[in-house]
């Protein structure tokens, strides 16, 4: 339905087209008279965009492989999508003679599991007002 409404509105454009190009004469004539010769002159070219209408319908009615590839391809896609890894490493960024960088790689050699240590200073603190610990 959807390409029959398609087929028209290019047929319009070009009757459309035939009325523009009328002498001012023909353009005086009666509404029925300016149709026959508005079809007299756009009339081979609607059926060219008919036919070509029709052809690429067909065609693509008939064809398959598309859609097919279109769903393999966005099936490979939404597959890469779902396994796409991403890895940040900061030592990337650090020369390999710096101290860091040896505290790094000594960290992952000694102590793979426990990540990297970190220790918290803290002075005194007053928990309540009257409080000191």
């Amino acid at each position: 339905m959807v390409n029959s409404r398609g087929i028209g509105v290019d047929d319009v454009f070009v009757i459309v087209g035939a009325l523009t190009t009328l002498t001012p004469d023909e353009a005086a004539q009666p509404v029925h008279e300016k149709m026959s010769l508005m079809l007299r002159h756009a009339g081979v070219s609607i059926t060219v965009t008919s036919l070509t209408d029709i052809v690429a319908f067909g065609i693509g009615a008939t064809t398959v492989l598309v859609l097919v590839i279109t769903v393999g391809v966005l099936g490979v896609n939404i597959w890469g999508t779902i396994n796409l890894k991403q890895e940040f490493d900061s030592r990337w960024f650090l020369p390999t003679d710096s101290y860091a960088y040896k505290y790094f790689e000594k960290n992952d050699i000694y102590f793979p599991n426990d990540g990297i240590s970190a220790g918290v200073y803290c002075g005194e603190f007053y928990y309540n007002d009257g409080d000191q610990y």
